[in-house]
């Protein structure tokens, strides 16, 4: 199944209100390390300043960073 596939399916279900949450089980939760935890909020945060920095330089026409 394609990407594209895959999307209009999850919609086509959303739209239906057949959606339902996915079932994690204890075993599961358990085997998230917290290093990849910790990396994966670093790196939100890295994306996060990124988009951040985008628009305000979108909205005031400066850009700070280009000296």
């Amino acid at each position: 199944m394609t990407l594209a596939a895959s999307i209009i399916s999850c919609l086509i279900v959303f739209l239906a209100g057949e959606l339902t949450p996915p079932i994690v089980s204890g075993n599961e939760l358990n085997q998230i390390y917290p290093e990849d935890v910790e990396e994966m909020d670093i790196t939100w945060q890295l994306a996060m300043f990124a988009f951040r920095a985008s628009n305000f330089t979108t909205r005031t026409s400066r850009n700070l960073w280009a000296k």
